[in-house]
């Protein structure tokens, strides 16, 4: 896991939505099977 001390917040954030964003698409292509 990331040192979050060292990581700006806004980054923090950034990298959380960029990840949950490609977790829901893998979901969305996964389902639309």
């Amino acid at each position: 896991m990331l040192s979050r001390g060292r990581v700006p917040i806004f980054e923090a954030l950034k990298l959380d939505l960029l990840s949950r964003s490609i977790h829901s698409l893998n979901e969305a292509t996964y389902y639309r099977r």
